[in-house]
């Protein structure tokens, strides 16, 4: 987990769960390796902090999945090589979609009844995901808000991106399919040897999240850009495994 989220967590949690060290170094020692601030997929890159936005090029611009905690969104804004045409949001936690707010003319997609949980009109399902978004936030008003279903193909400069609704992290969490990438978010991380969803304390219905998933299988992913370690290459038969 990167730091100033885990610096959060620590101040914003460490009291109330003072007594429960034990499940605390569970929650913490489960997030994956972090891979660096900017991850460069060849065709795509990576930018992280408290989570990664990813920035893939189009024709004419630029496609984000994912805006981060930064409501300036400074960092992808700097490695974005043309305008923002549009924002595909994995899940409404506010690591990952706070900087929404400085792009209030781009078209943001989201999964099924995940934009109140964008706005901050609903609150996170899960207890430590709750807490977590009341100290850090929300993107608040989003006026281009869109709202897709599982099977939904969203076409930007010439490319097609594949929404696969993966209930269970958040009600709404999706999965983007491009070519051969799946952008996952929170719901399926990318360990040393393995894939798996974020810790279940940050799930709403982790047993979901796991059966979800599955939606993944056969279908041609080989490489997995996740929202908190990094991009993971030839997962191919880990992803077929789920």
């Amino acid at each position: 987990m990167q730091r100033r989220t885990r610096m959060v967590l620590a101040v914003g949690l460490g009291l109330p769960f003072l007594g429960c060290a034990g499940l605390m170094t569970s929650i913490f020692s489960s997030f994956p390796t972090y891979q660096g601030d900017l991850v460069d997929a060849g065709d795509f890159v990576g930018v992280g902090g408290d989570s990664y936005g990813w920035i893939v090029p189009v024709q004419g611009g630029v496609v984000w999945v994912d805006a981060g905690l930064d409501p300036e969104a400074a960092d992808l804004l700097a490695h974005s090589r043309g305008p923002v045409l549009a924002v595909l949001i994995t899940h409404g936690h506010a690591d990952h979609t706070v900087g929404l707010q400085a792009l209030r003319d781009v078209p943001v997609y989201t999964g099924p009844t995940e934009g109140a949980l964008v706005t901050g009109e609903r609150r996170a399902g899960s207890w430590m995901a709750g807490t977590f978004g009341a100290l850090m936030g929300n993107a608040g008003p989003t006026p281009q808000l869109r709202e897709v279903k599982d099977g939904d193909v969203i076409t930007v400069g010439g490319q097609q991106f594949e929404a696969v609704h993966v209930p269970g992290h958040t009600t709404g969490s999706l999965v983007w399919v491009w070519q051969d990438v799946a952008f996952t978010g929170d719901s399926l991380l990318g360990h040393t040897d393995h894939l798996a969803p974020v810790h279940w304390a940050f799930a709403t219905d982790h047993a979901q999240n796991l059966r979800s998933v599955k939606k993944l299988v056969g279908r041609g992913i080989q490489r997995v850009a996740d929202g908190h370690a990094g991009l993971h290459t030839d997962v191919g038969d880990q992803v077929d495994a789920l």
